[in-house]
């Protein structure tokens, strides 16, 4: 099993969105105009597909992360539960998961400090997309959704 990680662009936010005309047929879900299910293997699947929604196509970032994710919080939680607590908490405990009781900012310093006690080189690389991930967030200012 593994994470389904997406970052939301801004553009709906910003009106830069260009909408197809069946937008009564989309719903708005983790961030993402989606075709809403009972018109799925339909024309408008097709439609849906093939439609660029802005210059990002609605992601700031769209990744693919092993089930091992779930490691990392148990392992804050186990070995450094009140040095980074805001960075146990950015970390999913289980599928579907988007928490908004974090601070990015703060997450991403204990990010970086805790990269800094981390020797092994697979780890840092890991952790390194998990710093990616939270800078273009911030960038954003978007939630980042783990499914």
């Amino acid at each position: 099993m593994s994470f389904d990680i997406h970052i939301s662009c801004n553009c709906y936010q910003d009106g830069k969105m260009d909408f197809p005309d069946f937008k009564d047929k989309l719903e708005f879900v983790e961030g993402i105009w989606y075709l809403k299910h009972e018109y799925e293997w339909t024309d408008y699947e097709k439609h849906y597909d093939n439609w660029k929604f802005c210059e990002h196509n609605q992601y700031a970032y769209l990744g693919s992360k092993a089930q091992s994710i779930i490691y990392w919080r148990k392992y804050l939680e186990e070995n450094y539960s009140t040095r980074f607590q805001n960075l146990i908490l950015f970390f999913p405990n289980d599928n579907s998961y988007a928490n908004f009781d974090y601070n990015k900012e703060k997450v991403l310093l204990e990010l970086k400090e805790f990269i800094k006690l981390q020797n092994e080189e697979k780890y840092i690389t890991r952790l390194k997309q998990f710093e990616e991930m939270l800078k273009i967030a911030i960038e954003f200012n978007q939630t980042i959704y783990w499914n």
